[in-house]
């Protein structure tokens, strides 16, 4: 179901989560036309906590009977991005120094290894070595990559 999240709204909603000290990463429209939530996606430098998402959703009541969209839904749902969420900001990148990350290349393909550093044109990793020896002959390590040529990004975890 896509609905369009009017301006007015949209602009409620992020000086709220700003004001909490979280930035707005989504906003989504679920459910059906007759019963339709909202699913308010908010992240932070160092992490969602419940109490967070329980200050910014009680925030919006103060909006429901002022706000004809917010009046119209069923419910609101505010929660944090979740691991399978692509990274889209560079503070994001900098939250997961030393993680693991897929990239995801605007050229196609992907590239795996740990998140070594940041800097305003992009990002580091560390690849592992391949396995294969012919891989390995011309193998670089340490890679640079330009923002510009990163479609998503999105943290691998690994279980031990």
């Amino acid at each position: 179901m896509k609905v369009q999240i009017p301006e007015a709204t949209q602009i409620i909603i992020n000086r709220i989560c700003v004001e909490a000290g979280a930035h707005l990463i989504d906003l989504i429209v679920k459910g059906s036309k007759a019963k339709s939530f909202l699913e308010i996606v908010i992240d932070t430098e160092v992490g969602v906590t419940h109490d967070l998402c329980k200050a910014i959703s009680r925030s919006l009541d103060e909006h429901i009977e002022t706000d004809s969209f917010l009046h119209s839904l069923s419910g609101v749902e505010v929660s944090s991005p979740g691991v399978d969420r692509p990274l889209i900001s560079m503070w994001q990148y900098k939250k997961h120094t030393g993680r693991e990350l897929k990239v995801f290349l605007n050229a196609g393909g992907t590239t795996e290894g740990i998140l070594q550093s940041i800097d305003t044109n992009g990002i580091s990793l560390e690849r592992k070595k391949p396995k294969s020896k012919k891989q390995a002959e011309n193998f670089i390590p340490l890679v640079f990559i330009q923002f510009d040529d990163i479609k998503h990004s999105i943290v691998q975890l690994r279980w031990k």
